[in-house]
């Protein structure tokens, strides 16, 4: 028999996710030339991602955000999508030691690199 996922089954599956992606932003920062920034937000429960170009150079290539409680216009399955979505493309980094721009999500905003 089936069973819907409860409120707690779904909060601790967001849990896993948001471990997972604070892990991969700690091994890209470690293994490749990139510097991911990981920061979660209890206050307002909101998980910040950002990629930097480098350790020395803190531009900012790509970053997004996404708020980890279900509101009238976004649900559950919606902030799951963009915690998996977020998590492929921090494995894709570390994977290939690049950032496939043309790949990442529409929650992930992608700012132009100024050339200094």
């Amino acid at each position: 028999m089936n069973t819907l996922p409860t409120d707690k089954d779904i909060r601790r599956h967001i849990t896993h996710l948001v471990a997972d992606i604070q892990m991969l932003g700690m091994l890209i920062n470690q293994e490749t030339k990139y510097c991911a920034f990981v920061e979660y937000s209890g206050h307002v429960n909101l998980l910040h991602v950002s990629i930097r170009r480098s350790k020395e150079d803190l531009t900012i290539l790509a970053q997004g955000e996404t708020y980890l409680y279900p509101t009238y216009y976004r649900s559950w399955e919606r902030i799951i999508q963009d915690l998996s979505s977020t998590r492929a493309m921090l494995r894709k980094i570390l994977r290939r030691n690049d950032i496939d721009y043309g790949r990442l999500s529409y929650t992930i905003e992608v700012l132009p690199i100024m050339k200094g």
